[in-house]
């Protein structure tokens, strides 16, 4: 064995390293090509290139010390740096993904483990100015040994990350040697595994950097703006080489002009930049920050970004996304996955709070730009939000309730609303059809005159749900229809809110809620179409309890249709489609409804937030004689003859890898 084992040694990551630092190039002057072409610095050596290379099987058949001063490796392959081995014919590409790539007994690695052998011949030319020198590796896969001009310099075995040495002490004027040794596994690997192609050597650049004896580390910039919005603030903190040096900071704008100038005190610098411009996704705008000390520059560039939003980044940049693009496309494939860990926010929510309250913060912030009344609240679980819209205006509802008999149920319904809603402006359109029982006359005569929101019409006609919900809406005297069964129930107090606050956004013709059967499983959490052929209610019969798939039954969504057992409709929207489709008599009329609303460019919202019981076919009866079964499949039919281009391509609110047979979401 030619060298020591870090590679399985739990208590060696480093040998011989500098500590973390942030990245940059020095110079020996303010160069601004700096910030996109790296190597023209006159202290950025770049090592990068031709090197010799030699391939073992196993690091036990690597036997000759390689880096010693002396050795001739005329032998070896040409091979060029950056580039992974295998892509020279050495070894194999082997993809990584839940499983691990060698036998699982950490933190041992396999005896056979493949490696590589490199080594650099340059000429080196040494500084006054700069006489310090550090070697640099950008990324180095798995781990490495490193020796220059014979001496052993380090180890190293984060290969993702810059690796660097000081090399002063070992550097001469003139030729010099770099040697290193790169093996396929180690201890790391069981961490580094993960979805990816493994591919070995050094894979990102080598350099030297020439520095003075005394400057800048490390630097740390917190750059945003202040509580008015308006002005920039910037801090940044120092450490150095060896000692506190004088430091001038500049921060200049994108056109040049200088926008603050300082000096360090103590390591530290703080600038405020009146009216600065703030970076965004739709306009990353940048600063440019120079630090020099005596004997270098250092050049870096610096963003203002809305910290408000750290942690839900991605919520503030979609939202902002969504505001400027004129059409949003969902392409139902897995495009990304990630490994979960005990303090992933996908693990472990509550290791990540700050996020999901900058998600809620995202939120409010995209809806005061786009200009709605609104509070967003943590929903019933972290990650999911709630919307309260400010209703500062209360239209007139109109509740459209066709009646056959059935006066219990009726008065059930009317019951709930009028001892839970917490909405104050409504009124109740009745729409009688063919009732048979005087109680149901008497009824509604003293309903009218204890209620004065109740407004009885008859409908005299053959039943036909789509025609009697039609001549209601001609009576509603509200901006806003809501379709209402008889044979429903509020539960919370809100639900004329919920639904009106969604409704109210011009983008929204109509608007439903959630419903329960009676023994409290859902009856109804949006419509699919596709379901069972045509179309069918979403987690239909699971627990009042359960959340559904990634949370839907719990989650205010657009959805292609939502049922007319509970349906607001804006009274414009509903005229401007003509209405529920009369040649559809019983069903289907609520999902055509929901299809020409679409048609017309609106969108349909589930609010799950607006809750009520649905005894479902009480007044009705089921579908169970022969006549009824043939009126039925005739309108199947006659839904899939106007509305044949969603059956066919699908749902667009649903992922085409889901079942259509089953409610659940669950996959084919």
């Amino acid at each position: 064995m030619i060298v020591p084992k870090y590679y399985e040694d739990l208590s060696v990551l480093h040998k011989n390293t500098m500590p973390d630092r942030a990245y940059y190039i020095p110079a020996s002057e303010r160069m601004d090509v700096l910030l996109e072409e790296r190597e023209k610095s006159d202290r950025f050596v770049l090592l990068s290139g031709q090197w010799r290379f030699r391939y073992f099987d196993s690091i036990y058949e690597a036997k000759e010390e390689f880096w010693q001063e002396g050795f001739d490796p005329e032998g070896f392959d040409l091979v060029t740096v950056p580039g992974v081995w295998q892509n020279y014919g050495f070894d194999r590409h082997q993809y990584t993904n839940t499983r691990y790539p060698f036998p699982m007994d950490p933190p041992y690695v396999p005896h056979n483990n493949p490696c590589g052998a490199y080594v650099r011949t340059f000429s080196y030319k040494k500084d006054t100015l700069a006489p310090r020198a550090f070697l640099n590796f950008e990324g180095v896969d798995s781990c490495f040994y490193v020796w220059v001009n014979g001496s052993f310099t380090g180890y190293s075995q984060v290969s993702h990350s810059t690796s660097e040495f000081e090399v002063t002490d070992l550097l001469r004027e003139g030729d010099n040697t770099l040697a290193v040794l790169v093996l396929k596994w180690c201890d790391g690997s069981y961490l580094e595994d993960q979805d990816k192609f493994r591919m070995s050597g050094i894979f990102r650049d080598v350099y030297l950097l020439r520095r003075p004896g005394e400057g800048i580390f490390d630097y740390f910039v917190k750059a945003g703006p202040a509580a008015d919005g308006r002005t920039g603030e910037v801090e940044i903190s120092f450490s150095y080489l060896d000692k506190v040096v004088d430091t001038k900071v500049s921060l200049y704008d994108r056109e040049g002009r200088l926008a603050a100038q300082g000096q360090a005190e103590a390591g530290h610098a703080a600038f405020r930049i009146e009216n600065a411009r703030l970076w965004n996704a739709e306009e990353p705008y940048l600063y440019t920050l120079v630090l020099e000390t005596a004997q270098e520059v250092i050049m870096d560039q610096v963003g203002m970004l809305r910290s408000e939003f750290d942690g839900a980044q991605d919520y503030d940049f979609v939202l902002r996304s969504v505001e400027a693009a004129e059409c949003v496309h969902h392409i139902p494939k897995v495009l990304y996955h990630w490994r979960a860990h005990k303090d992933s926010t996908s693990e472990n929510p509550q290791s990540k709070m700050y996020a999901f309250e900058a998600g809620a913060r995202a939120i409010q912030a995209h809806y005061d730009r786009i200009g709605i009344a609104a509070k967003v609240h943590q929903g019933e679980y972290l990650g999911l939000y709630k919307t309260e819209h400010i209703i500062e205006e209360h239209p007139l509802i109109s509740l459209i309730i066709p009646n056959k008999d059935h006066i219990e149920d009726l008065d059930k319904c009317i019951s709930s609303i009028e001892e839970k809603s917490t909405y104050d402006n409504y009124e109740y359109i009745i729409v009688e059809n063919n009732s048979e029982e005087e109680e149901t006359f008497r009824y509604y005569k003293d309903l009218e005159k204890e209620n004065p929101r109740v407004h009885v019409i008859c409908w005299e006609g053959e039943f036909n749900y789509s025609a009697i919900n039609n001549y209601g809406a001609k009576f509603a005297k509200g901006e806003y229809l809501l379709l209402l069964n008889n044979d429903t129930e509020f539960i919370n107090g809100a639900c004329l809110e919920e639904l009106l606050g969604y409704c109210m956004h011009d983008d929204v013709g109509a608007v439903g809620a959630r419903l329960y059967y009676s023994d409290d499983t859902i009856q109804h959490a949006g419509v699919v179409v596709g379901f069972g052929g045509i179309a069918g209610h979403a987690f239909i019969g699971l627990p009042r309890s359960a959340n559904g798939y990634f949370s839907r039954i719990i989650c205010a969504q657009d959805m292609s249709a939502v049922t007319a057992a509970c349906m607001m409709v804006k009274k414009s929207v509903f005229e401007e489609v003509g209405g529920l489709s009369t040649e559809l008599k019983i069903a289907f009329n609520d999902i055509d409804l929901c299809m020409k609303i679409r048609e017309k460019g609106y969108l349909i919202v589930y609010n799950p937030y607006a809750e009520l019981y649905h005894y479902e076919s009480k007044s009705r009866g089921l579908e169970n004689t022969k006549e009824k079964v043939e009126r039925f499949n005739g309108e199947i039919a006659t839904f899939a003859q106007k509305w044949p281009e969603i059956l066919k391509n699908g749902d667009p609110y649903y992922n085409p890898n889901l079942s259509l047979e089953r409610c659940d979401f669950s996959l084919k």
